[in-house]
């Protein structure tokens, strides 16, 4: 009895093995531990194989494979992590926190003589300064603009929305009227649009309410069968006023809500050209004001001691 290894090929060489029997377990094509994918190597192990004897029997090479994908979960987790804390470092402060620190460090910067001395040295003489604060104030004017659009904004939904949801009860209502009413008169069903359900779309919501009423309005008849349930001509007029008045809320809403966006993106853009000229700022503070950490300290960057 002979046993090798020969390249690709484990092979158990005799009839009868002395831990198995006629059929020894370890002959075969492929031997698990062999192949492009060895389960210690690569970061997908797989057990490579046509049939392993041992596969799904608690083989040690497969705690080991568990063990190697919960490792590489584990890495990416904190990969995951690294990143969000990175991107959260990067506002650590709110705007309106960054506008009050920027300001203070400017202001400083030109009242206290030393720092003043020392950044001019530096660079940063009172003109360049004067470019940080006009960009200080720009910025400041973009924020306020941009949270008084958005103010805007938001009134102006809530007053869409309020009227909205006041149509859809009185809708409700009044298409429950309606189809008792002509429960036993289909065409006028169909001609009023309450067969089906209410749509949730907004425009084809607008639509079927626009017709039931506008529908009910003009024809006599039905305007005089639902006086019966206490749907009154002027309870249609007032309702078809309501509607145009709907319709007007929506449109001043969306256009507070385009100008908030705008109002947002030249915030933004007002904000990163701030921050990347007070990050060289900074940078040149740091350098300028090693040996004093206290002037730096004044300008909004504490140092540990």
């Amino acid at each position: 009895m002979y046993e090798k290894k020969v390249g690709v090929h484990h092979l158990s060489v005799g009839t009868h093995h002395p831990l198995v029997g006629r059929h020894a377990p370890l002959v075969g094509t492929h031997h698990p531990t062999v192949g492009t994918h060895h389960p210690l190597v690569g970061t997908h192990p797989l057990l490579v194989g046509t049939h392993h004897p041992h596969v799904g029997k608690g083989y040690p090479t497969v705690g080991i494979e568990k063990a190697i994908i919960r490792k590489e979960i584990a890495i990416k987790k904190v990969v995951n992590i690294k990143y969000i804390k990175k991107m959260a470092s990067k506002r650590k402060l709110s705007e309106v926190a960054q506008l009050e620190q920027y300001r203070i460090a400017l202001e400083n910067v030109s009242l206290q003589p030393e720092i003043a001395a020392i950044m001019a040295e530096f660079g940063y003489d009172e003109t360049v300064i004067t470019e940080g604060k006009t960009l200080l104030n720009a910025t400041r004017a973009a924020f306020d603009f941009n949270k008084k659009e958005d103010d805007e904004s938001t009134e102006a939904y809530a007053d869409f929305f309020s009227l909205k949801e006041e149509l859809t009860q009185k809708f409700i209502l009044d298409r429950k009227k309606a189809k008792v009413v002509f429960k036993n008169e289909p065409i006028i069903l169909s001609k009023l649009a309450i067969n089906g359900s209410i749509p949730d779309a907004y425009i084809n919501w607008l639509e079927t309410i626009k017709k039931f009423y506008s529908e009910s309005n003009a024809d006599t008849t039905i305007k005089t069968k639902l006086a019966r349930l206490k749907i009154t001509p002027e309870d249609l007029t007032a309702t078809l006023q309501q509607i145009d008045s709907l319709e007007a809320k929506r449109t001043a809403y969306l256009r507070e809500k385009g100008e908030s966006q705008d109002a947002t993106k030249k915030k933004d853009t007002a904000f990163g050209n701030l921050e990347k000229w007070m990050s060289e700022f900074y940078a040149v503070a740091k350098i300028a004001l090693i040996g004093s950490p206290q002037l730096l300290e004044s300008i909004g960057k504490f140092v540990r001691s």
